[in-house]
Order: structure tokens, then C-alpha cells, then sequence
């Protein structure tokens, strides 16, 4: 019998196109700075529900990056981040409602991923490289 080999796509190229995607200009919604803490406020019907990584970028610069778990989705988390914080989670509400006080812009940018062991493998390769603020305390 003989063993055939198979091809896999390498980790790295897999992370920067990750990033590629993450990152572009085109893939970033505008938050509205009048829901950002208004717990009777909803994110816009067009945020997905589905699971994968997403990034917090406060005036064009980028902040923090999370992973979505595929039971909450995309407008699920960015609930707690930007409206509603509930005890328990790593919500970046605080910060958000600091930026926004001072007048600065929230956007946010998604990108689907799955299973969930290549989320996080993705989303940690993406924190390792990219250092965004907001996340060092949870660089591992």
C-alpha cells in the first residue's frame, strides 16, 4: 500500500488572507454613535448571526479582535460590546462609550469561519500579529 501525501493550504497564508479580508476598508460597518449604550437600541437587521471573527476599529485604527461563538452570532456580541454589557464577558463597552464621549467613530468588520478549533487558532495567530490595543491582556 502506498501512502499519498495531500496538499493542505499553509496556516500562514491562510491567516494573511484572513486578515486581508478583516481589514478591508470595504468590509467595515459604521456603528451609530447613538445606539452605543442605549440598552433600548438594536444593531441593524443586516448583521449576520453566524459565527467567525470580528474586529472593533475606532476611528479607522483597529482596537480589538473576538470570536464569535455560533449560538450568540455576529449581532449577538456586538450587543454586548456596544449596547448592553453583561457581567461575565470580556465586553468592551467602557472603552466604546469613551471613544464615543470624545467624539471618536466605532466600526466594526466580520468574517465568517468555521469549525470552531480553526476560529481560534485564527483569531489567536490574528491577536499575535496584529497586538490590537484592546486585546493584550488576552494575548496568550
Amino acid at each position: 500500500m502506498k501512502l499519498e501525501s495531500v496538499k493542505l493550504p499553509n496556516f500562514d497564508d491562510l491567516v494573511h488572507e484572513a486578515g486581508k479580508k478583516l481589514y478591508s476598508l470595504r468590509n467595515r460597518l459604521s456603528i451609530d454613535s447613538k445606539i452605543i449604550g442605549d440598552k433600548d437600541a438594536f444593531l441593524p437587521q443586516d448583521i449576520p448571526m453566524e459565527c467567525g471573527i470580528y474586529a472593533i476599529w475606532v476611528n479607522d485604527e483597529l482596537k480589538y479582535i473576538g470570536t464569535i461563538r455560533s449560538e450568540q452570532g455576529l449581532r449577538g456580541r456586538l450587543t454586548e460590546h456596544l449596547i448592553n454589557c453583561p457581567k461575565g464577558t470580556q465586553s468592551k463597552l467602557g472603552k466604546v462609550l469613551d471613544v464615543v464621549k470624545g467624539g471618536g467613530r466605532i466600526s466594526v468588520s466580520f468574517i465568517h469561519v468555521d469549525p470552531e478549533p480553526f476560529r481560534l487558532a485564527l483569531e489567536d495567530e490574528l491577536i499575535r500579529e496584529a497586538k490590537p490595543e484592546w486585546n493584550q491582556k488576552s494575548i496568550r
